[in-house]
């Protein structure tokens, strides 16, 4: 994806960009929010239901959940499969809701293809739902009528659950079910379950921020797996007290890393810089460009400028590698172009060596901080 779509696909994601009533303000507009809840809710009756009604709901879990669960509890009751209206049922099971807990843990055992069905408990994202997965898991394993035959390919919802479990659970065991039999990913899974209390729900982040009403929404966003309300609370922890927060969080979440990566680039730490850099010269420069735009210092301008003549990529041939060498160039142009003042390129620029020779020569020159544009930033969870 280039880098100017991939930038406003990001934009676009988020409450600022669509002006939802689901930012983090104090006090929250329950009324708005309730609405919101309600449109969601309307659109499944319709069938116009989509994936990003199910982020309206857990961005309203997270503003206001314990206030609005009567309305939570009558979109649950509407009982679809899936979107938004499941979504209200995982964020009240969340909540400690007994009932709603009961209904997804009745589709996990329930259903055939319960790939779905342990998505939603692993998305609640407390440790008796990751064990109800891990327990489902250990049951079926060895039940070969798990097995869905859709002619040419098949579904195995045990190894999704798995899958699952290793991309959004915290601090999970070090299994692969690419490397290792499906039977020892599950037996790890269940040994790291047993071994420590904490093991098995979402990392606690609302505790570690200040007492501030939106700082602590954030936090609850952040515990949804939001990954952008990290860059909000970075921007409001001026005295970079929540340093080691987002350490931990790029150490242990696999839903948040990236973008706590990003912070803690920002903040000065050399080794992710130096790992955000590195992926430059990778098929994922995409996204690297776009955190390095975030970033904005003269650093990332003298990193962009340097890999402009670096760009390689491994097990691909010279026809291909020519050209996503011209599709690095265009993007970054369109990066470096939004960080400086007077840029020798034009973000339009033709993706040429006569081109990233300009931005050489430029950069020779001894560029200062005054070159670059003033970082505004703004909230965007």
């Amino acid at each position: 994806m280039p880098a100017r779509t991939r930038i406003v696909f990001i934009l676009l994601a988020s409450p600022a960009a669509t002006g939802l009533p689901q930012r983090c303000v104090e006090p929250p507009n329950l009324g708005a929010l309730t609405a919101r809840i309600d449109q969601v809710a309307q659109a499944q009756r319709e069938h116009r239901g989509t994936s990003f009604d199910q982020d309206v709901v857990y961005r309203v879990c997270a503003i206001a959940g314990a206030e609005l669960r009567p309305v939570l509890r009558r979109v649950a009751a509407l009982g679809d499969a899936q979107g938004g209206v499941r979504a209200a049922a995982i964020c009240l099971a969340r909540l400690g809701d007994t009932a709603a807990l009961a209904f997804l843990k009745n589709e996990l055992d329930t259903t055939r293809n319960a790939t779905a069905a342990a998505e939603n408990l692993i998305r609640v994202g407390t440790r008796r739902t990751t064990g109800l997965v891990i327990d489902y898991m250990e049951r079926k394993q060895n039940d070969p009528s798990r097995m869905i035959d859709l002619g040419d390919a098949g579904i195995d919802p045990v190894f999704n659950a798995l899958t699952f479990l290793t991309r959004q659970v915290p601090n999970g065991p070090a299994s692969s079910t690419r490397y290792e039999p499906l039977a020892t990913s599950i037996r790890r899974w269940r040994d790291w379950w047993a071994a420590d209390s904490a093991n098995g729900g979402v990392l606690a982040i609302e505790p570690r921020v200040p007492n501030d009403p939106t700082a602590q929404c954030l936090a609850r966003k952040a515990e949804w797996g939001f990954s952008q309300a990290l860059f909000d609370l970075s921007i409001r922890d001026t005295a970079r007290a929540l340093t080691g927060l987002f350490r931990d969080l790029a150490e242990q979440d696999p839903r948040l890393s990236t973008v706590a990566r990003t912070v803690l680039a920002e903040r000065g730490d050399p080794q992710e810089f130096a790992r955000l850099v590195a992926a430059l010269h990778t098929s994922q420069y995409n996204d690297a460009l776009y955190r390095l735009q975030y970033i904005g210092d003269l650093r990332s301008v003298g990193a962009l400028v340097g890999a402009l003549d670096d760009f390689v990529l491994d097990r691909v041939t010279p026809e291909i590698v020519a050209l996503e060498r011209r599709r690095f160039w265009s993007a970054t142009f369109v990066v470096l172009s939004s960080m400086v003042n007077e840029p020798p390129v034009a973000a339009t620029a033709p993706p040429t060596q006569e081109n990233v020779d300009r931005w050489r020569e430029w950069w020779a020159k001894g560029q200062t901080a005054d070159a670059l544009k003033a970082k505004r930033r703004v909230p965007v969870e």
